[in-house]
């Protein structure tokens, strides 16, 4: 599974803010 780190990544990327 490749999408669980790109939503997590981007999950992350989101929560920085």
């Amino acid at each position: 599974m490749w999408l669980l780190p790109l939503v997590l990544t981007s999950l992350a990327s989101s929560a920085t803010w």
